[in-house]
This record gives structure tokens, sequence and C-alpha cells, in this order.
């Protein structure tokens, strides 16, 4: 209405009049009536436009709806060994979903399995195995399973997980020591505790012993004192040779009531006697109860060591002084040459003096087969000009000069023992060639030049092998090759 209003108040104003270009009109020369009319035009035109909807204070029309972009689900973006560490059991049931490796390994060289057994997350072991996980799997490093990480942290929870599912406590390091050794060692007792109350052994037996033994070494009190507790055994009374180790006298002196036997009583690793364990340890007390309980001073393993050996290797010094003082042999010879080699080698210098003050020599200088092992030609014809025969037999294995240099590689001294009459063909009490030899120790030139030698490529030693079965067994492709163009045969086939 009031917009009608403001146009007839308008009206009266020609459209001429704003396009004239008269002079203005004064406001003296306005009639009254227009006087009236242009004042109250702005006003009116003001209320007339709020009216219409375009005043200032009317509310403009609502836009149409938006929809806000909604934000990407998150991605957990954890790997597996990270879930592993963690009490998130769902989302590593959804990263495994995913597809990420189960066992693959992480810079430390360890699994998610391993991850979960160090952090005590029996939920994850229980996802990880559910999905396959291998429960066996060992560290790429340090070669040690779930269980045994488990038993070294503590992580009781656990260690339960894993055995009800068949892991295995006789599982060992490369060094020989199981779970339960390493949970002794780290004083684990409420680990060694679940132990026993699920009827494991706690007297497992490595080459250093028990876990009561290991407790007692590390100064574990509490672990020594539970171990006895629950009737674990130490070492000494289950080994002859842990009792010699040890210096244990009352169970060694057991030992040797029991069975006199006993003093001579090898070892299967290399064939060692209870003597070369004390020697090892410079047990002097032991030592000296087994010699005069008839030990052998001589006595070798399997590669040739003597007591003194064993003592010299590791700086024994008291049992190289018992072992001098009843005269064993300062000389003998084993695949490593002879006591001061070993000291020296060792860098065992009072061993070394001790040795050398009795007249201990390095093998080269008192035996043509460790000349020959040492690529020392020069001494080898030494020992030729005095007698020593070209063939002779060693003293371990009955092997030649030629067979240790062929098994150390030392060309050169190979061929002046061909040239002065070595047998290429020789045999050692295996029956194995200096062929052999070469082979077994991946020695290519040696092979070459044994071949050039016309030596026999198929002998069989006491097991039916020829060199190629050796080449073969061991995957030397470059030996194996140089064996069958020559006419090699495998022994399976002659």
């Amino acid at each position: 209405m009031l917009f009608f209003v403001a146009c007839q108040l308008t009206s009266g104003l020609n459209p001429r009049d704003l396009n004239d270009t008269r002079p203005p009109i004064r406001m003296n020369q306005i009639k009254p009536k227009e006087t009236l009319r242009w004042p109250l035009l702005p006003a009116l035109l003001m209320v007339a436009l709020g009216q219409a909807g375009c005043g200032p204070d009317e509310p403009e029309p609502p836009s149409a709806a938006q929809t806000k972009p909604q934000p990407a689900p998150k991605v957990d973006s954890r790997s597996l060994h990270e879930l592993a560490a963690t009490d998130e059991a769902d989302a590593l049931r959804h990263a495994l979903q995913l597809g990420q490796a189960i066992d693959a390994f992480n810079a430390l060289g360890q699994a998610p399995l391993h991850i979960a057994a160090i952090h005590n997350r029996p939920a994850n072991i229980e996802v990880l195995l559910a999905h396959r996980a291998n429960l066996h799997a060992k560290t790429q490093k340090e070669k040690i399973d779930a269980l045994y990480l488990a038993c070294a942290h503590d992580s009781r929870d656990a260690v339960k997980r894993l055995l009800a599912n068949g892991g295995k406590l006789d599982s060992t390091a490369p060094n020989g020591w199981t779970a339960v050794h390493v949970a002794a060692i780290n004083g684990r007792d409420a680990v060694l505790q679940l132990l026993h109350d699920l009827g494991k052994d706690l007297s497992t037996l490595c080459p250093d012993g028990t876990p009561l033994d290991f407790a007692r070494i590390h100064n574990r009190d509490s672990t020594v004192q539970l171990l006895k507790r629950l009737g674990a055994k130490k070492g000494a009374s289950l080994s002859v040779h842990l009792a010699a180790r040890h210096g244990d006298i009352e169970a060694l002196n057991d030992w040797v009531k029991r069975n006199r036997a006993n003093v001579h009583f090898r070892a299967k690793k290399h064939q060692a006697m209870p003597l070369h364990w004390a020697a090892e340890a410079d047990q002097a007390e032991a030592a000296e109860l087994l010699l005069n309980r008839g030990a052998d001073k001589a006595a070798r393993t399997d590669g040739g060591w003597t007591p003194l050996h064993s003592a010299a290797a590791k700086g024994s010094t008291n049992v190289i002084a018992l072992l001098l003082k009843r005269r064993a042999p300062v000389n003998a010879i084993s695949q490593s040459g002879t006591p001061l080699d070993l000291a020296k080698g060792h860098q065992q210098t009072k061993a070394a003096a001790m040795l050398q003050a009795r007249r201990g020599r390095a093998g080269h200088e008192v035996s043509i087969h460790m000349a020959a092992a040492k690529g020392d030609a020069i001494a080898v014809q030494a020992f030729l000009r005095r007698g020593v025969k070209v063939n002779m037999p060693g003293p371990l294995h009955k092997s030649t000069p030629l067979h240790w240099a062929a098994g150390a590689g030392k060309v050169n001294t190979m061929e002046v023992l061909i040239s002065l009459g070595a047998d290429v063909d020789a045999l050692s009490n295996s029956n194995a060639t200096p062929l052999h030899q070469a082979v077994l120790r991946n020695r290519p030139e040696a092979v070459k030049l044994l071949i050039r030698s016309n030596a026999d490529l198929n002998s069989q030693n006491k097991s039916g092998h020829t060199p190629l079965d050796y080449a073969k067994a061991n995957d030397w492709s470059e030996l194996a090759t140089l064996l069958q163009e020559a006419g090699a045969l495998s022994g399976k086939s002659l």
C-alpha cells in the first residue's frame, strides 16, 4: 500500500522533468503543494522497499542445503610387529586379514610372534597362531624361538600360552642353552615356578651345565634356592665331564667310585675325556684327581688335542704346570698344531712362555705334516733331508704330508712333495685320498693339481664315497664341474 502511495506522490513528475536543463527552481519558487510532496518522498520509498522484502533487517531467503564432505576412513598403517607389542588383538587380527606377511622379520630379525612373546601378549599370540604363525620360528640373529624369548623376559602368560600350543622347552640356542637355562641366568623365578607347576624338567643338561649351575655361576641366589627346593639337579651329578669342568671334587669322586672307567669316558662332542674338560677350565685339583685315578695325560680328541692342548688354548696355567710336571707330551701334533701353536694362536702369552721354557715348539718345526699344512716347502725339504719319509703316516688318521698340504690348499708345497715322490693316491685310515681332502676343504687349485697329476678320481673311502660325492653334497659346483669334466663318477654308480 505504501509502495502505491509513493508511486502516487511521484506520479506528478513528468519524465521530461528528469532531463530538464532549465535553471534550478529556488525554494521560494516552489508552490506549497509541491513543498509538501518532496520531503515525504524519501521516507515513503524506504518504507515501501522494506515492505517489498528488501529492508536491511529482513533475513535473506535460505540457500539450498549443502552436504559437508566426510573425512576419509582412518587406515591403520601399523605393521604386524608394532601391533604385536600392543594389547590391540582386534587390530592385529584385522591387519592379518588384510594380508600382511605373518612370519616376516623386522630389522632386528624378529617375527611378530617373537615380539608378542617378549611383551607378554598372550591374546596376540593366540591370534597369530590361529593365522598359522610358525610356532618354532627362530630369530634371524640369535637363532632362538618365541618360548625362549618369553622365558628370558619373564613373560609368564606368554610362556603358558606357547606351551599350551606345543612350544618346546628343549629347543636350543646355538650355544646349547634352552629356555630353562636362560630363565635361570636372568633370575626369572616366577617363570621357573610356573614350569615346575606344569610338570616341566628343570634339570635340562647342556654342555655348560644345568639351570641350577647357571644360576649359581651368575650369582642368582634366590633362583639357586628356588631350584634346589624344586628338586633341580646340578650338572656334576649328571655328567662326569661337568664334574671335572666345575671342579666338583665330591661329585667327581662319586663318579669314579661308581665306575673307575668313568675317567676314560668320552663326550659326544669331539670325543673329549673328563681330563680335557678339567684342563680347559683350569681345574687343577680335579685334573690331579683324574690323573691319580688313571686318566691318560696323552689322550686325544677327534681333532688330535691332548689335555695340554686344551689347557694351552684357554691359558690354564695351573693345569699346564701340573701336566708338564707329569711329563705330558709337550710337542704333540693335532690338526691345529702343537700346544705352543694353540697358546700363541689364542694369545695366551703366559701359557706360551711356560711351554717354551719346557722346549715347546711350533708344529712346522717338529712335524713334516704341520710344515706341509703351513705351506712351508723349505721346512718340508729339510725334514726329507733328515730322513723323514715323504709318505710318512701322521699321528692323526694316518694321513701323509700330501693329505695335509691338499687339505690346506698349499699348492706349492704339494708340487714339491709330488716331485719328490709323494703318492697322489695314498690312503688314510679311513681310505681317504689327498683328493678327498682337497674336495672336503673346498680347495679348487689343489683339486686341479691332483687331476693333472693323474690322481684316482673315483677312489672310494670306507663310506663308499668318491670325491665327487662330497663336492655334490656340499653344493660346490666348481669342484663338481672340474671332477666331472675329468671323468669322475659318484660312488653309487661304481
